[in-house]
């Protein structure tokens, strides 16, 4: 689906008919579990499909401070490359424990997590105040990193 989305975000804010101040492009996420809708704002998230191109922007930041990389696999979730299963806990250790201060949160998604599981993961960190950067890496689990 993101492959999707990125290339109409493109086409959108390609068209000069379409331009306008202040546009904002949303994902809304129903969630039956705790009875809740969700929105996430997604207008100014960047998807990369390129390995090189993610290292870069990791690389990039890499030169300022230290990451805390998020890799959200279809079965598991991995902070700093460790296995989590309640993913805003860990995060919120490593804030409270990080001698580092590590603040800038990347996220790369395996093709194999579903749409669903996308937006749930997506709206969960939104609504609790994880910040996450605005590229997000979208990788093929047969180039996996």
């Amino acid at each position: 689906v993101l492959p999707k989305v990125s290339k109409i975000q493109e086409e959108v804010n390609g068209a000069v008919i379409h331009k306008s101040e202040g546009k904002h492009f949303f994902f809304s996420y129903a969630d039956t579990l705790h009875n809740a809708f969700s929105l996430y704002d997604f207008t100014d998230t960047r998807y990369v499909f390129k390995p090189d191109e993610f290292q870069k922007a990791l690389n990039d930041t890499l030169k300022k401070q230290q990451n805390i990389l998020i890799d959200i696999q279809k079965n598991q979730i991995f902070i700093d490359k460790k296995t989590t299963n309640d993913p805003l806990k860990t995060l919120a250790a490593i804030k409270k424990n990080d001698s580092l201060q590590r603040n800038r949160y990347f996220i790369q998604w395996s093709d194999q997590v579903l749409y669903g599981q996308y937006l749930a993961l997506r709206s969960r960190f939104y609504n609790n105040g994880v910040a996450t950067e605005k590229i997000e890496y979208i990788y093929s689990t047969k180039e996996q990193p």
